[in-house]
């Protein structure tokens, strides 16, 4: 059984499914793909989409209710792909922030151009609030395709990171599968995920992705990213090996 932790399925909230009818086409397709649990992750905070938890909530259940109706066997986790900006202290606030279902996991997408100046007082007010953070696909983000050391910097530091499976087939360009290949043959990444948008040009490729991951690195480098796939979905907390080889004094 695959678990999707980063997936756009919920309809008409941000660039993913647009209809109710794209959402259940989403299910049909994950369900073909051997996926049975997704952690469905709109974009908050990104351009116009403004998707507080109350609002997630909602559409999750939603969702969830008509996928039982249709008699298919998917399990919806609410979760949220939270874009970093400078106003991270209101949106707490205001309590708009939802974790990848009851764990303490919040999945963040930094700005691609790179790691703004105020990351690391983000990441310090996450921690404080007994929250933990995963990078949302780090291969895409500029200054981790530049020095792609920062992935390990970061994981020093107590953050997760998290693959899209279409960056490592190919399909955002070679510079970015370049990236994921490296991060993975490093074993730097703790989950991979589809980020489905739909089901063609961006659906679910998480199969194809693991079939990968054991060609490239082994069964059970695989089956350790599958099961903290699992712990998340359940609420739980992964403890990475921190095998560091890096020492670094100064700030990303």
């Amino acid at each position: 059984m695959l678990i999707d932790i980063h997936c756009h399925i919920l309809h008409g909230v941000d660039d993913g499914a647009r209809s109710l009818a794209d959402s259940i086409h989403m299910a049909e397709e994950a369900l073909r793909r051997g996926i049975r649990k997704i952690i469905a992750t709109p974009h908050h905070m990104l351009h116009d989409y403004y998707n507080p938890r109350d609002r997630i909530l909602a559409a999750v259940s939603e969702l969830q209710a008509e996928l039982v109706i249709q008699q298919m066997d998917l399990e919806l986790i609410p979760g949220q792909e939270l874009r970093l900006t400078e106003n991270y202290e209101q949106s707490v606030q205001n309590k708009e922030w939802q974790t990848l279902g009851s764990s303490p996991y919040l999945l963040v997408e930094l700005p691609s151009s790179g790691i703004p100046p105020y990351f690391w007082d983000f990441v310090q007010y996450v921690h404080h609030s007994n929250r933990r953070i995963i990078i949302a696909h780090p291969e895409r983000n500029l200054s981790i395709m530049t020095n792609k050391e920062l992935a390990h910097f970061l994981i020093q530091k107590g953050i997760l990171l998290q693959l899209n499976t279409s960056s490592l087939l190919g399909h955002h360009g070679q510079k970015i599968k370049k990236t994921a290949l490296y991060l993975i043959k490093q074993q730097w990444i703790h989950f991979i995920a589809s980020d489905a948008h739909g089901t063609y040009d961006r659906g679910f490729s998480l199969p194809d992705g693991y079939d990968l991951v054991r060609q490239l690195v082994g069964e059970e480098y695989a089956a350790t990213l599958m099961q903290h796939a699992k712990l998340v979905a359940l609420g739980g907390m992964i403890e990475p090996a921190n095998d560091a080889k890096l020492v670094y004094s100064e700030r990303i």
